[in-house]
């Protein structure tokens, strides 16, 4: 396990990670990264775990996607309904039962092919997790976690071997007190949801 401060970590992915956040938002307003990077010093830290077993991805299960469940009672944008963010783990389920309702299916389907096949390129699963709170949210890699997880369902030896033959796979979590106000947006959605 290697550990970084979070904003060390951060902005060398800042264009990686797609999500509205405080840090994103900090580095276009102000171009000294420098300036930045003390401002987010010390808020928290980022720890890698790499994935070595098919068991491994069991960690990611618990934690939310940025996607937001459908909502037929939501007749007009401007209703209250509380949006509702996929679990990991559920989204997974749905997906195993009938994947065409989901959002970015396709997208999935097409990556379970292709991380078939093996991969030649380090794949980082990148979450934010509140430490305040104790809510993880996958903010990279969403696409990839959950066809390694769909596969890992369907055909566990042939994860093991494609982990063992490929590129690393690993699960980097930013901790900190302060990922529900860096992730605002995202967040906001998932504490109402929760309450």
């Amino acid at each position: 396990m290697e550990s970084y401060d979070l904003i060390d970590f951060f902005i060398p992915r800042n264009n990686k990670i797609f999500p509205l956040n405080k840090i994103k938002e900090s580095l276009a307003l102000i171009p000294n990264v420098a300036i930045v990077r003390n401002m987010f010093k010390g808020i928290g830290i980022c720890t890698i775990n790499q994935i070595i077993e098919p068991a491994d991805l069991e960690k990611i299960s618990k934690y939310y996607l940025l996607w937001h469940k459908p909502n037929d009672n939501r007749k007009n944008s401007y209703q209250t309904t509380p949006i509702k963010n996929f679990q990991f783990g559920e989204y997974v389920s749905e997906y195993l039962y009938d994947p065409k309702q989901l959002p970015s299916n396709s997208e999935v389907s097409e990556h379970i092919k292709r991380l078939k096949n093996g991969w030649n390129f380090p794949i980082e699963i990148i979450v934010a997790y509140d430490t305040a709170i104790n809510i993880g949210l996958i903010v990279d890699a969403t696409i990839h976690s959950l066809a390694l997880y769909f596969i890992k369902q369907t055909e566990e030896e042939k994860l093991q071997i494609l982990l063992q033959e490929n590129k690393e796979v690993n699960v980097c979590q930013m901790n900190s007190f302060h990922c529900r106000n860096i992730f605002y947006q995202d967040f906001a959605s998932l504490i109402q949801a929760n309450n």
